[in-house]
């Protein structure tokens, strides 16, 4: 990210909001896609979530993902809000990502709620939502991602995840790691 344009974001945007607007930036800056009822879900009922529609509608700082309520931070913001939120205590960060990964797995996102449960450091629950995602992540085509989590797997929690098997294969044969495919296979 360009420091112009991370100054550009901290001095033209982020820091001319009031306080609550900047916190709940900054709460979201490891969420992707964002959305006001998860807004909600983290801040409260009292969420300034009008501000940030706002903010996507006249600034790009975020970006409306196509007409719909569901938001993206501009990776430059992202960055900026990120470097932020890794300045609050660790247990703060966790429990914005345990209550979002709550909320995304609660709407059907569960590659989104895998992430935010890693995030909170909560393994078992990052694999079982990774492992709810992996056939939604083959279909799309998104193999790079159906890899990473395989990659991040032990051989044991592979073995115990029978939805992982055939996605794992699949990605595995297109992305030329054909050592890896036959053994997947023999489990299916």
């Amino acid at each position: 990210v360009s420091l112009a344009l991370g100054q550009f974001f901290t001095d033209r945007i982020v820091k001319q909001q009031p306080e609550s607007v900047i916190d709940l930036l900054t709460s979201i800056a490891r969420l992707d896609p964002v959305h006001p009822d998860l807004c909600r879900a983290l801040a409260g009922l009292e969420a300034p979530v009008a501000e940030l529609l706002r903010l996507a509608d006249l600034t790009p700082l975020l970006i409306r993902v196509e007409g719909d309520e569901w938001l993206r931070l501009n990776p430059a913001a992202r960055h900026l809000l990120g470097a932020m939120q890794a300045a609050w205590p660790d247990a703060r960060r966790r429990e914005i990502a345990r209550a979002a990964a709550q909320w995304y797995a609660a709407h059907g996102l569960y590659q989104e709620a895998a992430n935010q449960a890693r995030l909170a450091g909560e393994a078992e629950a990052a694999l079982d939502m990774a492992e709810r995602a992996m056939r939604e992540m083959t279909v799309q085509g998104r193999t790079a991602e159906v890899l990473d989590w395989v990659d991040r797997m032990a051989a044991e929690d592979i073995e115990k995840r029978p939805a992982v098997w055939l996605p794992a294969a699949w990605a595995a044969m297109n992305s030329l790691r054909t050592p890896q495919v036959e053994p997947l296979l023999r489990r299916v």
